[in-house]
């Protein structure tokens, strides 16, 4: 999941390389999607196995927790970068930020 992340922050624009720059996008959000849905069964299966009978329910919750703990940074992230950064900056490279943060 982070190395197709960190991808999509190092595809080059379109005018670059053309129409090969959308579909290395939808390759490495594809590669994305598949290894979240991998991982979310896993670590589903991996709660309720280990949790105690009387916690499950809540120990299972916090898998929800963290999806959204997770969506809550990013767009915290997001919208704190337009509200700094000029337009043009966010256009030409502010936008890949978010894609490369955790590996900075």
């Amino acid at each position: 999941m982070s190395i197709s992340t960190f991808c999509i922050g190092l595809i080059p624009s379109y005018a670059s390389i053309g129409i090969a720059a959308p579909i290395l996008l939808l390759a490495a959000r594809l590669m994305q999607g598949f290894s979240t849905g991998g991982e979310y069964g896993g670590a589903a299966t991996f709660i309720a196995e280990y949790s105690t009978d009387k916690r499950r329910g809540f120990m299972g919750s916090f898998l929800e927790f963290g999806t959204l703990a997770g969506y809550l940074l990013g767009a915290s992230l997001v919208t704190g970068m337009i509200a700094l950064l000029p337009h043009q900056a966010m256009m030409d490279w502010g936008w890949r930020i978010p894609f490369s943060w955790p590996h900075l």
